[in-house]
């Protein structure tokens, strides 16, 4: 759920609870209002008829013009309100009822229920009349509880109609305002996204919400640290690619003088040894036969490891033509079936040597991979610079991988591939071609190489 969401919900439902409780202190305070209206009538209709009897002359008949019933009406009642005069001894003398006028909006039965359950809306005040310490009447206010969950009613819709045109109000304004507030969140998860995908030069600058603010500036100092260890890295796996490039120079050399040296003596030598050797002596002929084909064996394997050591032409054509060289070797040797396609940009010239070596190893290696394994009719290589990183896509149009190997196809190869992309500090991607088949790229970030020219 978004965050601006949530908190025009959570804003509702205090909102709601805020409502629910005023509604209950309104609803105690109309229910507290028609109790006072009903003492305060009591009160004043007690005081009138007890008024009414001062002045009668000794003798004359109380009933004559006891009580005043008519001075009663002077009094306010509420609708649904009756008052009723009884004798001393519990006789019924006077009564009045005060009817409720008609409404369309009548409490329904859920309200009247609750009403009825949080209140006692049935309500009866008595009041003893004296005079002189003896009792002339009992005065009784009730109103039918009715009336007032009809009143209740009324006052509940009022509040409920204005209440929800102010919630309605509040939540439009808050997610225009939490939306404003918020969007600084958008630039800070783009930044992590940037992150990461090993893009550290994302930065943020000032905020204006204090908080976004604080992480806004711990993201650009994570990136700045992140950016500054990276570079650190990449110097660190080009020297070392360089150190190891320069040893393997050193061996190929050693490899190419001393082995080589040595074995085309050998060879030379044991063939000697074939012309001057008697031809009745069979088992000297067996032996030195033997070993022309183990010294032959050695020179095969002293070229294999120095094919490996030093990518063939590297040195001779650059990378470029060393790459169009091993393409125009393979289109050779399968005949078209597949068909291999590269193009390459002429600033992956000035990569360094270590680097590039490295780049020409993983064509050898992907190149190996999608022939032995892809099935394909077309496979297609690309290698491009910028100032930033070099870029190298090998894809095809074979049968691809299956979802379940996450890339795996051709074994032991795709593992190596990723050694090699580690050890140059890169990123090996796996793609699915919009054709089909399968597909690599190998990013090698080259701000320790140093800008294209």
């Amino acid at each position: 759920m978004r965050l601006a969401t949530q908190l025009v919900l959570i804003t509702v439902g205090c909102a709601i609870s805020a409502f629910l409780v005023a509604m209950f202190a309104m609803l105690a305070n109309e229910h507290g209002r028609a109790a006072r209206e009903l003492e305060h009538g009591v009160e004043t209709a007690a005081r009138i008829l007890s008024n009414s009897y001062v002045g009668l002359a000794p003798g004359m008949m109380r009933d004559a013009r006891f009580p005043d019933w008519d001075a009663l009406a002077t009094v306010t009642r509420p609708d649904g309100s009756c008052a009723r005069l009884t004798h001393p001894d519990g006789r019924p003398w006077r009564s009045d009822c005060r009817g409720m006028p008609g409404r369309d909006d009548n409490a329904p039965a859920w309200f009247a229920q609750a009403y009825a359950t949080l209140f006692t809306p049935e309500q009866q005040v008595l009041r003893d009349i004296v005079r002189d310490g003896r009792p002339l009447a009992t005065l009784t206010f009730s109103r039918d509880g009715q009336a007032e969950i009809q009143r209740a009613w009324a006052e509940t819709r009022r509040l409920a109609g204005l209440t929800t045109v102010l919630l309605v109000s509040l939540c439009l304004a808050l997610l225009v305002a939490v939306g404003r507030t918020l969007k600084p969140l958008g630039a800070i998860v783009t930044q992590l996204e940037a992150l990461a995908r090993g893009e550290h030069d994302a930065r943020l600058g000032r905020l204006a919400v204090t908080e976004f603010h604080r992480i806004a500036r711990a993201g650009d100092a994570l990136a700045a640290t992140l950016a500054a260890h990276a570079d650190e890295r990449e110097r660190f796996s080009l020297r070392l690619l360089e150190a190891q490039d320069g040893e393997r120079r050193q061996l190929a050399r050693d490899l190419h003088d001393e082995f080589g040296q040595h074995l085309t003596a050998l060879a030379a030598t044991t063939a000697t040894v074939a012309r001057l050797t008697d031809a009745q002596d069979a088992p000297l002929a067996d032996a030195l036969e033997r070993a022309q084909a183990s010294i032959a064996h050695l020179h095969g394997l002293v070229r294999d490891l120095l094919g490996r050591l030093r990518p063939p032409g590297l040195d001779e054509l650059g990378l470029v033509g060393a790459v169009t060289t091993l393409v125009g070797d393979w289109n050779r040797r399968c005949a078209g079936r597949p068909r291999l396609e590269v193009r390459c940009d002429p600033a992956c010239e000035t990569l360094p040597r270590a680097l590039a070596a490295e780049i020409l190893r993983v064509v050898q290696e992907a190149t190996t991979n999608a022939i032995r394994h892809a099935g394909a009719t077309v496979i297609a290589i690309e290698l491009r610079r910028d100032a930033a990183s070099c870029t190298l896509e090998v894809s095809d149009d074979g049968r691809g991988a299956p979802d379940e190997t996450h890339g795996e196809r051709g074994g032991h190869g795709l593992a190596n591939l990723r050694e090699r992309a580690a050890a140059c500090a890169g990123r090996l991607e796996f793609l699915r071609p919009p054709i089909g088949g399968f597909g690599l790229r190998l990013v090698i970030p080259l701000r320790a190489a140093g800008p294209a020219p």
